[in-house]
């Protein structure tokens, strides 16, 4: 009879720690940060609380770590594709659309990562972080299609751009009626568009 493979120990401690995360992800994302206790995760992960704790010292260790699919999730969205390839409001609505569909996989983490950024400076940090790489790749995109390699407007137009998808992802997120959602990306990708249009117009007829 042959003998079962011993798995080393670094292996399983490697698998522990990803169990807790792929634990605690689904817990917050169902439940919510604040809702959420150690006990939860540690359950949803099928160990003991005193094995949470060999791995994190609290949950909000733990959510940082599930922060990096966050972003690891965003970076593999391809949202330069989605204006390049669909000028004007479609293309704005698309991207809206992309966005919404990655934080919609990670449930209730998208808000509670804000709200944890604005109340507890141990996030603030990360959440800073966050939305800098977003405004980085919006920068280089509207650089490219939108404003003729003027990287300062591109910045600036960045940083607006970003705040109204913040809010409309924010507001989107939890509501259900689809004809609600859809006016509300119809509408914000109609308004960033024009705004960007006579942004650039603007900056043309001053050159």
């Amino acid at each position: 009879m042959a003998k079962p493979t011993r798995i080393p120990r670094q292996e399983r401690s490697t698998k522990t720690r990803e169990r807790i995360i792929a634990g605690a992800r689904t817990c917050f994302a169902s439940r919510g940060y604040d809702a959420t206790q150690t006990r939860d995760i540690a359950a949803e992960a099928g160990m003991s609380v005193g094995t949470f704790y060999e791995y994190f010292n609290d949950k909000a260790a733990v959510f940082r770590s599930v922060l990096d699919d966050f972003y690891a999730g965003l970076e593999q969205l391809d949202i330069e594709s989605t204006l390049t390839g669909q000028p004007g409001p479609s293309g704005w609505a698309s991207l809206l659309a992309t966005l919404r569909t990655w934080v919609l996989s990670f449930g209730r983490l998208f808000g509670d990562f804000y709200t944890l950024g604005i109340r507890d400076p141990a996030f603030e940090q990360a959440l800073s972080t966050f939305e800098s790489r977003i405004e980085s790749r919006l920068t280089d995109l509207l650089t490219e299609v939108t404003f003729a390699q003027n990287r300062d407007v591109a910045a600036q137009s960045a940083r607006l751009v970003y705040t109204v998808m913040e809010s409309l992802l924010l507001r989107s997120i939890p509501e259900e009626r689809p004809e609600i959602r859809e006016s509300l990306l119809k509408e914000a990708s109609i308004c960033l568009d024009a705004y960007l249009r006579a942004r650039a117009e603007s900056i043309e007829h001053s050159t």
